[in-house]
């Protein structure tokens, strides 16, 4: 093997063919390939790349093993699609996905495959861990390898039953760090770790028992209130089940006699006005079906996302044990929940890199959720639930409208990113697209919006992609979004908006651009 690569990278001579003749006669494991080629540090090369994509092409294991190691790090934004094919056998998941992680942008490539073929997750998610994007840094601690080692050594310390049960007296230290551990063990984007310990349930119950003898702060109030939306609509709801309404009304009560105080700080505190604004809601659904966009304390913009209610228990937490539920445009916009006499399966979550189905259609005056399917643990399954149809159209049409919940870049992003859709020739005139705008809650005041060229850029085509960064601080989204598609309108954006991508620059010459790398610095 390491003769054998050794000539191939330093001779030449060395055709393709011969690679692949030789390679097929050999026994070896992908991490062979990876030790020699680590070893041997052979430098960038245009007839390497050609080889190793060759290789891929191969019916030979051996041969494509190969050309995945070879075509590592060299990989470009064209060589996804066929990587994330290649990626689909277990031979060849471990070294796709190594292939994607290096290519600039293609990270989510890279979950996509390694939630296909799970032996693969474990290195994916350590691999991906820190990353700036929320969406894939919690699918890399959900899926790395110590995390839920992690979990349980977090869930083996008996805080809650030293500080809370064991003691007759709990100071306003302990009360405050008890509070934000509870929370914390709720509210984990990755997964819930209340109810792991049966004290937990009796620990939360002292705890928002003692709350009324604490002094108000804006602090404990966040604290109070965040805590109840999970008992509303999160896992806590789940694993206290008939305490859920008493604990709620303790809360509100609490929250009631210290709307003074958070009166009196709302006008500079965000979280004390959020408070204020969220109390009232804090109760049990009254409907049988419910969808509920839960925030968080605005610091400056909270996290959101949309929770299904079905006979008032949130259906996600329920199956999946807690995390993230969804963004409300993936889960409530374009009418994904909507009913109608075709009956239509919907994919309501991707949980841990699983998929849960239901179909949704209209019989009569009802509405039936039925048929459900999960890729994972089909005994596990809901059974049928059937709702008043127009109570079920008004809650539907309710959560679709509210937008309550968005700061002003994520409100551009969809503004934007509609209007792109509603017409494609707002970039299709320039054979770029397809667009897609999004703003990051670590990023409020800014949006980024990426396009492709050529539009129809098949995956073996030079493509590039382009990023416009959109500053929305201080001005009207409705004005920004419309300021973003008269640009794109008014003259080329491939001769004003920068690239992104490790062989942009190379790319953009094939191409007969001129090269702009793209100063956007988040994502």
């Amino acid at each position: 093997m390491t003769a054998l690569l050794r000539e191939v990278t330093t001779d030449t001579a060395t055709s393709a063919d011969t690679l692949h003749d030789r390679c097929t006669r050999l026994a070896f494991y992908d991490h062979d390939v990876r030790a020699v080629l680590r070893e041997l540090a052979p430098e960038r090369s245009p007839r390497l790349v050609n080889a190793a994509r060759w290789l891929l092409t191969s019916e030979n294991q051996r041969a494509v093993l190969i050309g995945l190691a070879l075509l590592t790090g060299q990989a470009r934004e064209s060589d996804i699609p066929l990587l994330r094919t290649l990626g689909q056998h277990e031979f060849a998941a471990p070294q796709a996905v190594r292939a994607l992680l290096a290519i600039p942008g293609a990270q989510t490539d890279a979950i996509w495959v390694a939630d296909r073929v799970p032996g693969v997750r474990g290195e994916a998610g350590g691999a991906l861990r820190g990353h700036p994007d929320p969406d894939v840094c919690r699918w890399a601690c959900r899926n790395s390898s110590g995390y839920m080692r992690h979990v349980r050594e977090r869930a083996g310390k008996h805080d809650l039953r030293v500080q809370l049960l064991d003691r007759a007296h709990v100071d306003d230290e302990s009360w405050d760090r008890m509070g934000k551990r509870l929370y914390d063990m709720c509210h984990n984007d990755l997964s819930s770790e209340f109810g792991y310990y049966p004290h937990d349930t009796t620990a939360l119950r002292r705890w928002v028992a003692l709350a009324s003898t604490r002094p108000a702060t804006v602090d404990r109030a966040v604290l109070l209130c965040s805590l109840a939306e999970e008992l509303v609509s999160g896992h806590a709801a789940v694993v206290v089940r008939d305490l859920r309404d008493g604990l709620l009304s303790e809360i509100r009560s609490v929250l009631s006699r210290w709307s003074s105080v958070l009166e009196e700080q709302a006008a500079d505190d965000g979280r004390a006005a959020w408070v204020l604004r969220e109390s009232p809601g804090l109760r049990m659904p009254s409907k049988r079906f419910a969808v509920r966009i839960a925030t968080r304390a605005p610091e400056p913009t909270g996290g959101v996302e949309a929770r299904i209610l079905l006979d008032r228990e949130p259906i996600c937490a329920a199956l999946f044990g807690g995390g993230f539920s969804g963004w409300p445009e993936r889960v409530v916009d374009g009418g994904r929940l909507l009913a109608t006499d075709e009956p239509r399966e919907v994919l309501l979550d991707d949980h841990d890199g699983t998929d849960l189905y239901v179909t949704i259609v209209r019989e009569g005056a009802e509405v039936v959720w039925k048929d459900w399917r999960w890729t994972r643990h089909n005994d596990r399954l809901p059974g049928e639930f059937r709702f008043d149809a127009e109570e079920y159209d008004r809650e539907v049409a309710l959560a679709e409208a509210d937008r309550s919940w968005e700061w002003p870049a994520r409100t551009v992003a969809r503004l934007v990113e509609h209007r792109l859709r509603a017409d494609p020739s707002i970039l299709g005139r320039w054979d770029c697209g397809p667009g897609h705008c999004r703003s990051s809650r670590d990023v409020h005041d800014a949006a980024v919006l990426d396009f492709r060229y050529p539009a129809g850029a098949s995956w073996d085509e030079p493509s590039v992609t382009f990023r416009h960064g959109i500053d929305v601080a201080g001005r009207d989204p409705v004005e920004v979004a419309d300021d973003v598609i008269a640009m794109l309108c008014a003259s080329d954006p491939k001769k004003t908006v920068g690239m992104v991508g490790i062989d942009s620059a190379a790319t953009a010459e094939r191409l007969g651009l001129v090269h702009r790398r793209s100063t956007v610095t988040h994502h």
